[in-house]
């Protein structure tokens, strides 16, 4: 849970750093994954900042990559290995001067597996 706090706030926090006070600074959608037998949880964390361009989207994953003067460049590839560490997935989808989606997927405990864990 810790860790999963840790990640929708990092990217929470970034949405409303990036994104103009003039706009929405954050849109949440969240819904199941409509491939079945994955069975998995699909979350969009949208903003309307200033996009990533495609290459620099290239790198948003590595660690210590920035495009922030300040940046340490340790958020999302934070994410990223904790997404990998249960089994999910994130990328991202972004034009320049539109604002950035990334898209999770993490994995559904399904009714056995929540049982055994009680």
């Amino acid at each position: 849970i810790t860790q999963f706090s840790s990640l929708f706030s990092s990217h929470f926090h970034a949405s409303f750093r990036i994104t103009p006070r003039t706009q929405i600074p954050l849109k949440l959608v969240v819904r199941k994954s409509g491939v079945t037998a994955e069975n998995m949880l699909c979350i969009a964390v949208s903003d309307t900042g200033c996009g990533i361009s495609e290459e620099q989207q290239k790198y948003v994953f590595d660690p210590f990559f920035s495009t922030k003067e300040r940046g340490v460049g340790l958020g999302l590839s934070v994410s990223h290995g904790i997404i990998n560490e249960h089994l999910g997935r994130i990328s991202i989808e972004s034009k320049k001067g539109e604002g950035t989606t990334f898209h999770l997927e993490l994995p559904l405990a399904d009714e056995k597996e929540e049982i055994l864990s009680e």
